[in-house]
Formats: structure tokens, sequence, C-alpha cells
């Protein structure tokens, strides 16, 4: 099943309405005289998660689309295309791909999926049944947690010491067992801590073994963090000083060729860029579009330390205006189109993260075919 979606509001007027469907109609003649209607639906189609696969949308049951839509598809036969049907997302040209039926399998055919989900199911109920006994022993039993180790038949482990920043160890990494750990209940009224889910299938209950305050290190504890720390900075403050001075000689006419040389640079390819353009740094992208606009046929120049430590230095050849502003209306119906589209797309993740929280049974038989 594969369509072309022209966005149109329920409240669309009547020649907005006629404007669409005029447009559609001609998109189905087109094909009708020979076009692809994959391409069609690159060019022409207002879905933002089937345009640029050709419109299409795979199989599909009865039940899953709008009832509008799946009147007019299912009424089709293989690779015919559809009148343009409305639907709260708007006008669609609907093309059948291709028909598969239905089949219902034997219970021979499902017995291991069946038996699988079932343990599956059993499973995750016991698991949160535990959780629950966990949550309400390490609660009803603060002072310790060997009620809790005890009742359920399970293990105490301890872990590194750690600090208010984390630790190395699996545990202590995890910024909610050093949020509980350090929390006033754990920490100076010495209770357990809540039963905290770390990850799927992960719960711990936690208590404070033993705690050191905080206290002022040694110059010989932290000499050599010190003297990487201004290592660091003295390396930090010379490659920008090198970096200044090469976009200086850059200004007063160097050539790029020679300034590399001089500094074992590197310099990459030239390339126009986009205000919008994905991959660049967005250091990069804030400082380019910063810059003035070169003057008489000479670049201009900036740079900056970059995350990484890198210097970086660019070269501003020439700017490309953008294109002159739509007027009003075009502007008007481009922001309506980007808006249903947005909402098409937020309405599709919602509708899958239902799915994927929900657990669905499927009546096969009830289904009589599928597209």
């Amino acid at each position: 099943m594969s369509h072309i979606l022209l966005n149109l509001g329920l409240d669309a007027g009547e020649e907005t309405t006629r404007e669409a469907e005029e447009k559609l109609l001609d998109i189905g003649r087109q094909i009708e005289a020979g076009a692809s209607f994959a391409e069609m639906a690159k060019q022409h189609s207002e879905d933002p998660g089937t345009a640029r696969n050709g419109g299409a949308l795979g199989f599909i049951g009865k039940g899953v689309m709008d009832p509008e839509f799946e009147t007019a598809a299912f009424a089709l036969g293989k690779d015919e295309v559809s009148q343009p049907v409305r639907t709260r997302f708007g006008l669609h040209l609907i093309r059948v791909d291709d028909i598969r039926t239905a089949s219902t399998r034997t219970f021979e055919d499902v017995v291991d999926e069946l038996r699988t989900e079932y343990q599956t199911e059993q499973a995750d109920q016991e698991f949160s049944e535990q959780i629950e006994r966990l949550a309400t022993l390490v609660f009803e039993h603060p002072e310790s947690l060997e009620v809790a180790v005890e009742t359920l038949g399970v293990e105490t482990k301890t872990s590194d010491w750690f600090t208010r920043a984390g630790g190395g160890s699996t545990l202590a990494a995890n910024p909610k067992v050093v949020e509980a750990a350090f929390s006033l209940d754990v920490l100076q009224e010495g209770n357990n801590s809540e039963a905290i889910e770390l990850s799927d299938g992960v719960v711990v209950a936690l208590r404070v073994k033993d705690h050191e305050p905080r206290t002022s290190l040694s110059l010989g504890e932290v000499k050599d963090r010190i003297v990487d720390e201004l290592r660091q900075a003295a390396a930090r403050s010379a490659i920008i000083e090198i970096g200044n001075g090469l976009i200086g000689d850059l200004a007063n006419g160097k050539s790029l060729e020679s300034a590399s040389t001089s500094a074992n640079a590197e310099w990459s390819e030239d390339q126009t860029v986009a205000r919008n353009a994905n991959g660049l740094e967005p250091q990069t992208s804030a400082q380019l579009f910063r810059m003035p606009k070169p003057k008489d046929g000479k670049a201009t120049y900036t740079g900056g330390l970059l995350p990484n430590g890198d210097f970086q230095i660019l070269a501003l050849q020439s700017v490309s205006a953008a294109p002159s502003e739509a007027d009003a209306d075009s502007a008007k119906a481009m922001r309506e189109s980007l808006e249903t589209a947005y909402g098409s797309t937020v309405l599709e993740e919602y509708i899958r993260s239902l799915r994927d929280d929900a657990h669905v049974v499927i009546n096969q038989e009830n289904l009589l075919g599928s597209l």
C-alpha cells in the first residue's frame, strides 16, 4: 500500500480544498499517463514519514487506518489508484501495491510462541511482585537489609568507595544510586533506601555501610593533577596565541598555503554551507554566521578553540543571499503545512508508544484480508 498525502485541515475553506483536489487529480492523471507513483510521492507527498520512501505504507489490515481511507483502499484492486480520498489528515491518492490474504495458523504453529509469551508474562508478574515485597520490607525494617535478604532469598553486595560525583563501578556510576546514597534519609538517618529501578530487570535497595566526611587533600595528593592542569592550560594558551597570530597573518594578505605550512596546520576543502546545514559543530556554525561579509573579493577570517583542544580558523570567501521572502499567503500555507506534518509525526510516535506499552491480542480469524 502506498499513498500521496496533501495536508489539509478539517477547517480548510472551500477554495483551499478545491485547489488541493485539483492538484491531486492532476497528479493522478500524470500517474495514469505513465508517471511513477513512487516518484510523484517523493515530489509531492506531504507525509514526512513516507514521502522519501515513495509513499510506501507497507501491508495494512482492517481497523488500522481511518475509516474513509480503509473503505477506499479495500475497494481497489492490485495496482489501482484511487480518486482523492478525504481524511482528518488531508487528501490522499491511494495505490494498492499488492494484496495478501489473511491466513489462520494452527495451534501447532503458534504453540511455541504462546508458551514463550506466557512464560514471559509470568516472569514479569513474579518480578513485579518481588519488587513490591522488596519495597515493603525495606520500608518496614529500615534499620537493616537482612530481613529482605532472608525473605526474598537474595544476596547483598558491597560497593567500592564513591563520592557525590559517582564512581567507576557499575552500581556507583548510576546517578539514581548516588542520589539515594547521599540523601538525608539514607546518609544521615541511616535508613534503607527505597527500591530503585536501575534498568529493565534490575532493582536495588541500598544502605550506607560506612561514610567518610569530605576532607581537604594534601599537596602531595593533588600535585600531579595540578601539574597536569597547568600543562594543559599552558598548551591551550600557546595554541590560542599561534591561532590568533595566523588569523592576523591571513588578514594581512598571507596565503593559506604559506600560513598552514609555517604552523603545520591542515586546511579542509572549500565548501558551501547553508545556515541550517547538518554536520557542522554548533560552535563552528555560530562563528561562521557571525562573520562580516567579505569585501572586494577578500576573505574574512575568525577562529577559536574547539572542545577537543584544537584551534579552528574559518575563512569566509563569499556569501550568497538567501531566496527572497515568500508572500504572506504562501508563508501562511507553508506554516500550516509544516504544522500539520509535525502533528502527524507526533501522533504516529504517540500511537507507536501506546502499542509498545500495550498487550494486544489479534484474532486472525476476524481479519478477512490485508492489503
